[in-house]
């Protein structure tokens, strides 16, 4: 029924803490990415932007109900049934401090939250 949590701690990821980060620049970097992905509707780069074991977080986006999404595999079916239909446009990232990134619906707006992970090579995931 439930899922054992395992936490991506930096020896698990495979990466040393990272030095000098922007948080600006990397967020900027994949909201870029996830946005476009999202605006093309392309399921195969949204997910590419997740580690294997990533999270969605469902709050009435995308499913109308409140539901967590484990692992890539069950975020890729989710967003092949449900991406198109919840026609999400306008994505913002908010560069404010503790604010949400944004997002626009035809019945409304909402708020997203991603947290990033380092892997090898400099990329960065949820």
């Amino acid at each position: 029924m439930g899922h054992d949590v395992i936490l991506p701690t930096l020896e698990r990821l495979g990466v040393d803490a990272p030095g000098d980060v922007s948080v600006d620049k990397v967020a900027t970097r994949w909201f870029a990415a996830f946005s476009a992905a999202v605006r093309d509707s392309d399921v195969t780069a949204v997910t590419a932007l997740f580690t294997d074991d990533g999270n969605w977080k469902d709050i009435l986006a995308l499913t109308w109900d409140l539901r967590t999404l484990v692992g890539k595999e069950a975020v890729t079916r989710m967003l092949d049934a449900r991406l198109v239909p919840s026609a999400m446009t306008d994505l913002r990232l908010r560069h404010d401090a503790l604010q949400e990134p944004t997002l626009r619906r035809p019945w409304g707006q909402g708020t997203g939250i991603a947290y990033l992970v380092p892997l090898p090579r400099g990329e960065w995931k949820a």
